[in-house]
């Protein structure tokens, strides 16, 4: 930690602070002074295949149209860009999407085996064929989901 001088009272303040303990004055940091927030989004039409990712200055929830094609896109990430040298410093994802994508792999099934979520549900056609050719000795009735990845059934 370090000490700045905050420009409306002229005290030391510690540069982790958003105002000034003296004051009240709100601080503004370096980077917050000297970047931009682009917010990407992904276009999964085939018209747009050469340059999928879109970037706009808002947010608006996830949901943006595409300007090339006019489908719906999809959010990517926020990008911090610094603006003398257009670089991105930072990226991140917003906090409503991590809530979203951490609610859709949590609820898939995963291999207890090798742990992958790379599987299919055993059909119905697949239990009776088995039922068919090994009559009681047949296990594949009572399987649920196969493992494409290591070949494991339960």
């Amino acid at each position: 930690m370090s000490l700045i001088i905050c420009s409306e009272c002229g005290k030391e303040i510690s540069d982790k602070a958003s105002v000034c303990v003296h004051c009240g004055y709100p601080i503004k940091k370096e980077k917050d002074l000297h970047t931009k927030k682009k917010f990407v989004y992904m276009c999964m039409s085939d018209a747009c295949l050469s340059n999928p990712f879109k970037e706009f200055d808002e947010y608006k929830d996830g949901i943006q149209v595409c300007p090339d094609c006019g489908k719906q896109l999809e959010y990517y990430e926020t990008e911090i860009i610094d603006n003398n040298t257009n670089l991105v410093v930072e990226r991140s994802v917003e906090e409503s999407q991590k809530d979203l994508q951490n609610t859709q792999f949590s609820n898939k099934p995963k291999c207890p085996t090798c742990h992958s979520a790379d599987i299919k549900k055993v059909s119905v056609t697949s239990k009776v064929t088995n039922t068919a050719l090994f009559g009681i000795f047949g296990t594949k009735r009572y399987k649920t989901f196969h493992c494409n990845n290591c070949g494991y059934e339960w």
